[in-house]
């Protein structure tokens, strides 16, 4: 449709005046030019242009020659474009006296296209051309002027074959297709043919450190806004690896991308890609490498499904930025119209040469021509187009600014209604309507959802503008800005370092496309948190060493399940996410989130773990270590996951890990004794290893609250009498029994790929670190009846022997039994209870007055535990019930029964200590300190005080007058 402005007298009074009063001042200006002769033009082209005002307000006598010469009766060539910058550039000397050239002609020649177009002079062809040319002519002579300047430093850049290399430039976008707006950035890359080194300077560089620079100084000159205004805005991020990879990469570099890391949107913008200037064989060498990424050998219909999904992402970006009066992105837009073109070119190309052409206009001439697309929906379809991008440049001509929106103010939409031949701006509203109706209606016949085809949900529809094929800082913060109401920054910067990172990472093309299929689904996840930005690090931080297993990014991609029970999982502990992250293979477990969190029964870890390990080899150790560590792995994970599902409460997690942790202890001792037993035979009389030796669980292990993270405090002791083993190399039986120690010491706490099985601790056996590895029982009892200190007892009251068979468990609960129901005088053992407990606070506890410290300060759990140790020490003499339990909780619970405690005492213990441990256990969680803010458990940590002073008040005085008596 032929498209002409409204004449001057049609305007509306305001646009009239407002043409008058920019006459007026240019008149002033011009003087003493005689300008009377070409007043009504100017004043009509100023009615519509402010950018033609400001032109020829700034060089009032270009506007007088041109009119008076009836320059502007003929349209701007691309060898007019190429002499003027050439003749300009003659006298350039300088970096910054290239800028200026360059920006003076760009306001010269810009000024000519523009009013060209806007007087309805030119044809959309021509103005296309011109933009596009002058883009060029731009770029490629300040290349080669800021080339020569740099080889009179750094000498030629030369490559292996021994010939001088250059910078290609390609353009990519409208640049590429030769259909430039009229004010528009340009999207770049740079490559060059071969690598090598400079010649001729004193100091050889690498070609890459060359074009690098050189890359850089030409940006700098095209992007920079000087005095002179503005050239073009330069965007690099089309480039391989995007902004993270290299400003500049030779042609090898260039193949190896694109065939290995190329995305399928990089397929469609490179539809476009276009090396500038004039044809070489270095030009036919990129396009030859290029060709077999872009276009396949078959008929490609994959491409609907890349660019469906570019659809919903610009579609969510519409509705998100309200681009609705967007006349390139939104429905009905240039957008869609290229997306139909390019459909077929991606779909066909390879089989049909004639496609694989740039120009938009050309390709939907060529597929008219080949009859892809009915007649008549292609010529419409053209002149749709057509349209659009005449109203996108009218839309830009105004003020020079790159925008594709309907203006929101009257004076401008009369303006562009004028420019457009319409009186009224509903007309042409009416006018674009027809227009953007029929667009999208043939986009949607040709790439809409085919019948039966499922959208996305709408958590991931709405989580697409946060994962864009290409990275714009602003448009994703603003998205995260939308989606995530609190700490959107975190968000943000947690988002943006993980892109940083997957787009440095050698992923191949069935890695990278899982990755961008993943990612908008995993985002709507974490978006639906409550606090995503607390959470995204933690689960992005489980992706991230996956990102070179394709494997695992699909399984994620094709199971909402798995996806779903790793953001629920992550979110509810940083500790379940932190093993994630560590040992990717657990993501298996998240295939069914029923059989997560059905924990193993407590009497049947035996079994799982012998079925488990007979996969394993039983002469191969490491393989044995890596099998009892992804065992751990897996069962802790599934605790955990019944643990944050609350499905397992805290004191049977306890349990659970507790009972994971024995079975696993046993398995290593048994694997241990058979590799001795082979080497030196056994002690005289014995068979299996639980009939001689066993082991006596402390602390948490004794007590039965392990945590995720708790180590094993353990000593081990033996029911052999001395003498030799009977193997081939016989060794006596102490030595077995340490050799036997060292070897299960071994094989627990190596730290393999997998990680240590657990950290151990032996400290607490007979005479500490300076004593024997394993002693014989009765070795034991006598160390407890006649060497012990009384902080060993108290230790022993949260003993319990953890291996072995009936016989031995029955000899150490006697043992054990007897030691605390020992005869003690109650005030020196309180004495000795708050003289140990004052010791560990001082060096335990925490400093700062702000933090409760859970353990370790006063009123926490170590005086609970410390007065748990003191009422078995001090009455089992009289109540040996009292020694019968391990565990605090049944201690109190006794004490109570024996009236030792009162009902309020016992529950009040107890309930601190429950308090106490479910918060820990919820900052063990979060990898977090088991200390909170000191404005929690007020309540709890007086009652345990007011108890502990109840018992050891007097041992406080006298413990406070001895320190007062060493001052």
């Amino acid at each position: 449709m032929a498209i002409s402005p409204l004449e001057y007298s049609d305007l509306t009074p305001e646009i009239q005046e407002y043409a008058q009063n920019q006459w007026l001042k240019f008149e002033d200006k011009a003087a003493p030019l005689d300008v009377s002769t070409i007043k009504s033009e100017l004043t009509y082209a100023f009615a519509l242009s402010d950018f033609i005002y400001e032109s020829f307000y700034a060089v009032p006598q270009q506007a007088v020659e041109w009119l008076q010469t009836g320059s502007f009766e003929q349209a701007v060539t691309t060898l007019r474009i190429h002499d003027e910058i050439a003749t300009a550039l003659e006298s350039v000397d300088s970096e910054a006296s290239l800028m200026a050239a360059l920006r003076r002609m760009r306001r010269k020649i810009q000024s000519h296209i523009i009013w060209r177009d806007m007087m309805g002079l030119a044809s959309l062809d021509e103005v296309l051309e011109a933009t596009s040319a002058l883009a060029d002519e731009a770029i490629l002579q300040a290349r080669d002027w800021l080339q020569h300047s740099l080889e009179q430093r750094w000498g030629v850049p030369t490559g292996r074959s021994g010939s001088r290399q250059t910078m290609f430039v390609i353009g990519m976008g409208k640049l590429g297709g030769c259909e430039l707006n009229v004010s528009s950035d340009v999207d770049l890359i740079f490559t060059y043919s071969e690598a090598g080194a400079t010649k001729g300077a004193r100091k050889e560089r690498d070609n890459q450190e060359f074009f690098i620079r050189l890359g850089q100084r030409l940006i700098n000159v095209l992007n920079q806004t000087t005095v002179d205004g503005s050239l073009f805005v330069v965007d690099m991020r089309l480039r391989p690896f995007g902004d993270s990879g290299p400003l500049v990469m030779p042609f090898s570099a260039f193949e190896d991308y694109y065939q290995h890391h190329g995305r399928e949107w990089e397929r469609y913008a490179m539809v476009k890609g276009r090396v500038l200037g004039p044809k070489s064989e270095s030009q036919q060498e990129l396009a030859q490498l290029l060709q077999p990424f872009v276009y396949r050998r078959y008929i490609d219909f994959s491409a609907f499904q890349s660019l469906r999904k570019m659809k919903l992402l610009i579609q969510q970006e519409v509705k998100r930025r309200q681009l609705d009066t967007n006349i390139k992105l939104g429905a009905g837009g240039i957008r869609e119209v290229e997306f139909v073109a390019q459909s077929q070119q991606l779909i066909r190309g390879g089989r049909e040469p004639e496609l694989r052409v740039r120009n938009l206009l050309q390709t939907l001439a060529t597929i008219e021509q080949f009859e892809i697309l009915p007649d008549t929906n292609v010529t419409q379809l053209a002149e749709s187009y057509r349209y659009l991008r005449k109203l996108e440049h009218m839309l830009q001509g105004i003020a020079d600014e790159q925008t594709q929106t309907l203006p929101a103010d009257a004076f401008t939409q009369s303006r562009i209604a004028a420019a457009m031949g319409h009186a009224q701006w509903q007309d042409l509203l009416a006018e674009l309507a027809q227009v953007r109706g029929y667009v999208h209606q043939c986009f949607d016949e040709v790439i809409g959802e085919q019948p039966g085809e499922q959208q996305p949900p709408q958590s991931t529809l709405k989580a697409m503008p946060l994962w864009p094929a290409v990275w714009e800082d602003s448009l994703v913060e603003s998205a995260c800005e939308e989606l995530v109401t609190e700490h959107s920054r975190d968000f943000y910067i947690a988002l943006q370092n993980f892109y940083d990172k997957s787009h440095k990472r050698q992923l191949g093309p069935r890695g990278r496309d899982a990755l961008e299929h993943l990612m908008p689904k995993l985002l709507g996840c974490v978006c639906e948190l409550a606090q995503p930005a607390q959470h995204l690090a933690a689960i992005l931080g489980v992706i991230e060493p996956i990102l070179t297993r394709a494997t695992y990014l699909e399984l994620l991609v094709e199971s909402e399940q798995a996806l779903a029970q790793l953001v629920l999982l992550c979110s509810s502990s940083g500790w379940i996410a932190s093993e994630l992250a560590r040992h990717p293979m657990l993501l298996d477990e998240l295939l069914d989130p029923a059989q997560l969190v059905d924990t193993t029964e407590l009497d049947a870890y035996q079994d799982e773990l012998r079925q488990f390990m007979l996969r394993v080899s039983e002469d191969d150790l490491e393989q044995q270590m890596e099998g009892l560590r992804h065992f751990k792995q897996i069962q802790q994970l599934r605790i955990a996951a019944a643990d944050v599902t609350g499905t397992l409460p805290v004191m049977k997690v306890s349990d659970h890990l507790t009972r994971l942790a024995e079975v696993l202890l046993g398995f290593c001792i048994h694997a241990a004794w058979s590799q001795l037993k082979e080497r030196f035979g056994t002690p005289e009389g014995v068979n299996q290893v639980d009939e001689c030796l066993s082991v006596i669980g402390y602390g948490k292990l004794g007590g039965l609250e392990l945590g995720y993270g708790s180590d094993l405090d353990i000593v081990f002791f033996h029911l052999v009498p001395r003498g030799y083993t009977n193997g081939a190399k016989s060794i006596d039986t102490g030595q077995f029994f340490a050799k036997l120690v060292q070897r299960v010491s071994h094989i627990m706490t190596t730290r393999t790929h997998s990680g240590e099985l657990y950290e151990i601790d032996l400290r607490l056996r007979p005479s500490g670190a300076s004593g024997v590895l394993v002693t014989h029982l009765d070795g034991f009892a006598n160390y407890q009846r006649e060497e012990a200190w009384v902080w060993e007892h108290q230790a022993l009251v949260r003993a319990r022997a953890v291996f072995g068979q009936h016989n031995l468990l029955s000899a150490f609960a006697d043992i054990r039994q007897q030691i605390l129901c020992l005869p003690r005088v109650a005030e020196d053992l309180a004495q000795e209870v708050v003289k140990m407990r004052h010791k560990m606070r001082d060096h335990l506890g925490s400093n700062d007055a702000d933090v409760f410290d859970l353990k370790q300060d006063a009123g926490g759990i170590a005086d609970i535990e410390f007065l748990a140790q003191f009422l078995v020490l001090n009455f089992s003499n009289k109540q040996r019930v009292l020694s019968d339990w391990p565990d605090n909780v049944r201690i109190f619970e006794t004490a109570n029964s024996l009236n030792i405690l009162s009902d309020e005492q016992s529950q009040q213990l107890t309930h601190a200590y429950i308090s106490y441990r479910n918060r820990g256990h919820r900052l063990a969680l979060q990898c977090e300190k088991a200390k909170v803010p000191n404005s929690e458990f007020l309540n709890e940590r007086e009652q345990v005080k007011t108890i502990w002073r109840s018992f050891f008040n007097d041992a406080e005085q006298r413990l406070l007058e001895l320190e007062r008596t060493v001052e």
